[in-house]
Formats: structure tokens, sequence, C-alpha cells
């Protein structure tokens, strides 16, 4: 990774990534949708000077969103800015592309608060969060997902999402003094993605489960895999060109109706308390794709939340949805920012300091959706020194994360019951 990079360099703000190489471009899903220019060199992969700067926004609302990214490409001296619609934007009579809007800056993050308030100005973006903000959403979280990794050996961390290995991992926590106010079940739960029915020989007794856990003051998510068409008829789906599903198509009636049981049955009759929203990077690209209605691009991903987030809202109004899309359009989408995965190494292959990158992404969110929770995030950590470091620093940048117990998957390195109690001493403090 590298945050600030030359300007020879190529760029994608959007919806479309995944980890293969070249396409690692979507940790936040849709970031905002401005680049900031300065003519000084950075010292390090993390590093930002000083400046002046000059940022370059793109003015449009959720309407406009209809393309998948912005792709900044270097050519001939220039550089070009790309919208890339893929053929679905339908014209009759007028058509105009959205505004750019260039604007001095003191720093990349002033440039990110000018566009949001540039949005706020034009009516393309809320000004603040769409509800109340609760108490519990900003106690400290408890993700199963690192401890699925460092405990998997010989077989996929999917495997361990159990319901007595989470009482094994949490009863451990609370030996030394760490009890999350927030649990999130990663990971593979659910039988299926799209329709997210139990998978009860991992889960016996999820509900029983879940209400064990608020008798002791907690709060349970659940991890809901974004567009995924597991599961799902081929009529409820984005299709290809044989009518083959491809993800989840929001714009089709009967999977908004689909959406509205699911959490009339997770967050009523199952009584779980939100969902740590994953995924969105994969949002359906390809001029060949079929969809009901007419949404593309970053539009149709925020008619996506928006059919969860309104529908979970109609059960419990108190749910927390947690997203990684940090663009102010989505305001009204999202309770509270995931910082995301965290990477490994700079454009030379040198190991990035997970803290530096914490601080990083916060500023970026910050900027972007200022009303907003953040949820810190930690994995996956290349080493328990790094591990320590980033869980010191997380509650001074937003609501701490953790997601190991025993040992950190990457390194292999034992986590002791003083490093435990080192955490919780941060974290809760006396």
């Amino acid at each position: 990774m590298r945050v600030v990079r030359p300007v020879s360099a190529a760029v994608a703000l959007t919806v479309v990534g995944d980890a293969s190489p070249g396409r690692l471009h979507a940790v936040f899903s849709p970031p905002p949708l401005v680049l900031a220019f300065c003519k000084d060199e950075p010292d390090g992969a993390t590093a930002v000077p000083g400046g002046p700067w000059l940022g370059a926004s793109v003015r449009a609302g959720i309407a406009d969103l209809t393309f998948t990214e912005v792709a900044y490409e270097p050519v001939d001296g220039g550089a070009l800015l790309r919208f890339d619609y893929e053929g679905h934007t339908e014209v009759r009579g007028a058509w105009t592309s959205p505004a750019v809007v260039f604007r001095a800056a003191e720093s990349p993050w002033e440039a990110i608060s000018h566009h949001r308030d540039d949005l706020v100005a034009h009516g393309l973006a809320p000004a603040g969060p769409a509800g109340e903000r609760h108490a519990w959403w900003s106690e400290p979280i408890f993700c199963g997902w690192g401890a699925q990794c460092a405990a998997a050996d010989g077989v996929s961390p999917v495997e361990l999402s159990r319901q007595d290995r989470y009482d094994t991992w949490l009863a451990r926590l609370e030996e030394h003094g760490i009890v999350p106010g927030t649990i999130v079940i990663d990971d593979r739960w659910q039988l299926t993605y799209g329709d997210l029915e139990i998978d009860e020989a991992k889960w016996p007794d999820l509900r029983g489960w879940i209400a064990d856990r608020h008798a002791r003051g907690q709060r349970v998510l659940l991890w809901w895999r974004a567009w995924s068409a597991d599961g799902l008829p081929a009529e409820e789906c984005v299709t290809d060109a044989g009518g083959r599903p491809v993800a989840a198509d929001p714009s089709n009636p009967a999977y908004r109706l689909r959406v509205r049981s699911i959490m009339e049955r997770l967050l009523g009759d199952l009584d779980a308390d939100g969902f740590k929203i994953d995924f969105t990077q994969w949002s359906p690209s390809g001029s060949h794709l079929k969809t009901h209605g007419s949404t593309w691009g970053l539009a149709l991903l925020h008619e996506l939340l928006a059919t969860m987030y309104d529908a979970a809202k109609q059960v419990k109004p108190d749910a927390l949805m947690i997203t990684h899309t940090p663009h102010p359009a989505f305001v009204g989408v999202s309770d509270m920012i995931r910082l995301n995965d965290v990477l490994e190494l700079d454009a030379r292959g040198e190991p990035v300091p997970a803290v530096d990158q914490l601080r990083y992404r916060h500023a970026v969110a910050r900027h972007a959706m200022p009303g907003h929770l953040i949820d810190t995030d930690q994995w996956p950590m290349p080493s328990r020194a790094d591990w320590l470091a980033y869980a010191r620093a997380q509650p001074e940048l937003g609501v701490p994360a953790l997601y190991y117990v025993d040992a950190i998957d990457n390194s292999r390195e034992e986590i002791t019951g003083a490093d435990l109690r080192r955490v919780a001493s941060w974290w809760w403090p006396a």
C-alpha cells in the first residue's frame, strides 16, 4: 500500500474490487470521490506531505452515481478522469456527467471535508446521521474472525464460526477482564449467504445464545456478506447473459421483500441486534449483466444498503448497521463505518505498521462522515507487537474491536493472559 502515490500512477475510486492482484482498491466501497494533489514527495507509505494541496471532487448525489468507479488515468503528460457507466445508463433526451470541483486545500483531509460540505450544500448528501445514536453502539466489540483464522489448522476458518468456539473465546477474554459490549458472529454462521438461514450444526441454539448474552448486558451482531446470490432464486438476482445469478438485485421488489422477511426473522424472532455488512466491494460489474430496474454502480449499492437499513430499523429501531462505505451520500444507510482489513506491505514490499494504517483510514472516515462512529477493526495483524500497538491506539480513534484471543494468525505468536489484561486496562481504564 501507499497513501500518496506518484501522479504517474493510476487510481480507482470504486465499488468494485477484491483481493486479486491489481484489484485491491476497494478497502472503502465506496470511498469519498475526491482526489488530492500536492507537489511534495512523501517519506513513507502512510506519510502525508504538508501541502499545499488541490482537491478534485465529484459533485453528484445518489441519483447520478450510476457508475461503478471514477478512474484517474495518467496519459500523454496529463491525465483523464473516467466515469465507468458500463453501458447501463439509458439516456432519453439530454444527459450531463457530474461536475468535478477543484478547490485548494491545506491537507487531503481538508479536501475530503470540502467534498462533504459541497455535497451537503447542494442537497446531494445528508447533513448528518439518519437517526439516534444509541449508547451501546460505542461499547468495545469482539469479532470472532481473527480467532477463527488463528485456530484454523487444516480447515477453513469459516468452519470455526461455532457456538462452542465462541463460548470458549469469550470465557477466556472475561477471565482476563475483557467483557465486550458487542459481539460479532462472523463468517459462516449461516447455511447460505443469500437467505441467511442458521447453520444449526454450528449454532444449535442461536436464539438462546443471544438471550444469554443479552442477560449479561451484551449485544450480538451477525456478519452479512453483501451481494451474495448464494441460496437466492435467479429471478431475485442480477444475472449474466445466460441468465445465471451473479449478485442479489436490490432493484427487484421480490428481493426487497426477502430482505424484510430476513430482518423480521433475525432481528425479531432471533432477537439479534444488527449486522456487520461486508463485501460491498463485490458490487456487480459488467456491461452484459442485467437487473430488474435501471439503477447501477454506486447507486445500486446504495439501494441495497437502504433496503437493508430501512428494513432493519422497522423491526428494531436501535439495530446497529456497520458498513465500510464512507461516501457522504451514504450517511443515511449506515450507523458506523468500519476501517476494514489491514494491509501488510508497501509498494516496495516493505512492512507497513498496522497502527499507521489505522490512523490514516480513521482520518478519511472522520472527515467524510464526521457524525458517524468508527469501528477500528483489527484484522489481519502481522505480529503480536503490531497487534498490541494497534489495540493501544484504538480507543482514541473510535470504537475498539478485538479480533484475537489465543494467537496471532499470521505470525503464530501466542497471546498471553498478560497481553489480554493489558488490552483490558487500555480499553477499560480504572
